[in-house]
């Protein structure tokens, strides 16, 4: 096989890959923040950044492709092993080792005030994950000794229970009444 036929088949898999692959969707995602950026920004010469935005995008994709599938999958595997952190406002790193697609319920999985319903024995309680305003914010914990959901002002008080518990965010949700991880949460309202 001749290098020029090699080159030519590389690039269209990269043509090709461009409108249906599995990276098409991140790369018109990159394409659509560039533009937004373009569009809002007060720069003279747009179209000259337009053109050259999009020229990279484009051939790069196309000739890197195979540097996107690599990140697709590593993301993928991440996911499955469950390896993810999180920052809340008090600077505490939340790591979970669990996988994340094992069907539980984490606080970090929802936001606002809602129910949560328990599928296990139907018992259904407003709980607090995550409110705020611009001068305070309030975060729901849950008690892993009596199972009792509590909202705490994050930079104020102490993350324990009234039972003498220890309140957790980074574990998985637990219905109170029958301690089983099968729950919904269904949001009431957010801020």
């Amino acid at each position: 096989m001749s290098i020029e036929l090699a080159v030519s088949l590389y690039l269209l898999v990269g043509l090709v890959d461009w409108f249906f692959g599995h990276a098409s969707r991140q790369i018109h995602e990159m394409l659509k923040t560039e533009l937004r950026t373009v569009k809002d920004s007060a720069v003279s010469f747009k179209w000259l950044r337009v053109v050259l935005g999009v020229s990279l995008i484009f051939f790069g994709s196309i000739t890197l492709y195979p540097i996107f599938y690599l990140i697709i999958l590593y993301d993928r595997l991440n996911a499955k092993k469950g390896r993810l952190q999180f920052k809340n406002s008090s600077n505490l790193v939340l790591e979970f080792d669990e996988d994340i697609t094992s069907g539980k319920l984490y606080f970090w999985q929802t936001n606002g005030v809602g129910n949560l319903h328990c599928k296990n024995c139907d018992h259904v309680e407003e709980i607090t994950s995550f409110i705020h305003s611009r001068h305070w914010a309030k975060t729901g914990m849950q008690c892993e000794t009596c199972g009792q959901f509590t909202s705490i002002d994050t930079a104020k008080e102490s993350p324990f229970c009234s039972c003498g518990g220890k309140l957790l965010r980074d574990e998985a949700i637990f219905c109170p009444a029958c301690r089983s991880n099968e729950v919904e949460f269904t949001v009431i309202y957010m801020t």
